[in-house]
């Protein structure tokens, strides 16, 4: 499929969702016919009952995405984003070449600013470490995505061995969940393919609505 550039579409729609949508272009809730309508620049990849999925976009002129919608009885209730890195040699991940995880934030970081437009807000927990139970700096926990605070990441990764990076966001509509992580040469419990793209990808972000939200959602269904 002929890769589409949506530097000019994606990045809006993030931040257009501030006012009348709750991510992108659409809001929790919607059938997948209005998804579709919502995306009329993309044609799907896939689709099943239960999923949308668009593939080979491109963010901006060094990373794509896949973006796919999950649907509950036919109706929007999360929507997640599969971040792959630039394919040049120095910054393409494979199974045997890794690229540090600050790296990986800096490329990805203007997904964070799109979404604090949002007036999403990181968790009480901040920065986690993941693959290790030893504490971490205690400035992890402002969730800041400043250089510093990058930077300090990719220390605390070094000192303890950790695997990658979690870290939540929220607003009155929806939640963030946000994972940056190493790869290894096997990986298990995954989703997607164990191919070159899987070892590229620089950021998961899954977005889905928040608790208030998904009451009233199943109000809806009765």
């Amino acid at each position: 499929m002929k890769k589409i550039l949506l530097f000019i579409i994606v990045i809006p729609n993030f931040i257009l969702a501030q006012v009348n949508f709750d991510i992108r272009n659409v809001n929790w809730g919607m059938s997948i016919k209005e998804v579709k309508n919502s995306e009329k620049y993309l044609t799907p990849s896939s689709g099943q009952n239960n999923e949308l999925v668009y593939s080979k976009i491109e963010l901006n002129e060094e990373v794509t995405c896949k973006l796919i919608y999950y649907f509950s009885n036919g109706r929007l209730r999360q929507l997640t984003y599969v971040v792959y890195g630039p394919k040049d040699n120095n910054s393409r991940v494979t199974p045997e070449h890794s690229v540090p995880i600050s790296y990986k934030i800096n490329k990805v970081k203007f997904i964070f600013e799109a979404l604090i437009k949002k007036q999403m807000t990181p968790f009480v927990l901040g920065w986690r470490i993941t693959g290790t139970s030893g504490d971490t700096d205690k400035k992890l926990k402002e969730g800041k995505i400043d250089d510093e605070t990058i930077n300090l990441i990719q220390t605390e990764l070094n000192r303890v061995n950790g695997d990658g990076v979690k870290i939540s966001y929220k607003n009155e509509r929806s939640w963030a969940s946000f994972e940056i992580r190493h790869f290894k040469k096997e990986e298990f419990n995954t989703w997607l393919k164990l191919d070159d793209d899987y070892y590229n990808t620089y950021l998961w972000l899954k977005i889905s609505p928040s608790i208030e939200v998904e009451k009233e959602l199943k109000k809806s269904e009765f």
